[in-house]
């Protein structure tokens, strides 16, 4: 259970970080802004002090390795379900974006809820397995931090 339990709280803290960067207190930044890169150490952080924190007391490195892929996968799914919901329920906030506007100009899609939902389905789809790698090699920092493991 405690596997999920860390996915699940970090896609919670996401899906609530989503709605508030775009829908309460929205803004026309870029996307990849400094913030991103803060905001994926903090992330990694995360991962890997729940691999360490699961795998502390256990007997071989598998323990943080899926909880690092685990807690990766899950809260990527969260968030993502989160943009899918948000991104369609205000359209009209989350269409007055700077990247969203400009990636519709250069596209051929007919509508801006086609282009977001194009753009998150290829985010599902490439996201996916690359959030579960993120998570495996958080997962091995974490194992490597573990006293028990490290010492095995």
């Amino acid at each position: 259970m405690k596997t999920y339990s860390y996915g699940l709280a970090l896609g919670i803290v996401l899906g609530i970080l989503i709605v508030l960067t775009n829908v309460v207190f929205p803004n026309n930044e870029p996307d990849f802004a400094p913030g991103m890169l803060i905001t994926a150490l903090l992330i990694g952080s995360y991962i890997i002090w729940a691999s360490y924190h699961a795998s502390k007391n256990a007997k071989n490195k598998s323990l943080a390795l899926k909880v690092g892929a685990f807690t990766s996968f899950i809260g990527f799914l969260i968030a993502m379900l989160t943009f899918f919901t948000i991104d369609n329920l205000f359209l009209d906030i989350v269409s007055k974006q700077a990247d969203k506007i400009m990636a519709f100009q250069n596209s051929n899609y007919s509508s801006m809820r086609e282009l977001v939902n194009w753009g998150l389905a290829r985010g599902l789809l490439f996201g996916t397995p690359a959030s579960a790698v993120f998570g495996l090699v958080c997962g091995f920092i974490g194992s490597k931090l573990s006293p028990s493991v490290s010492r095995k």
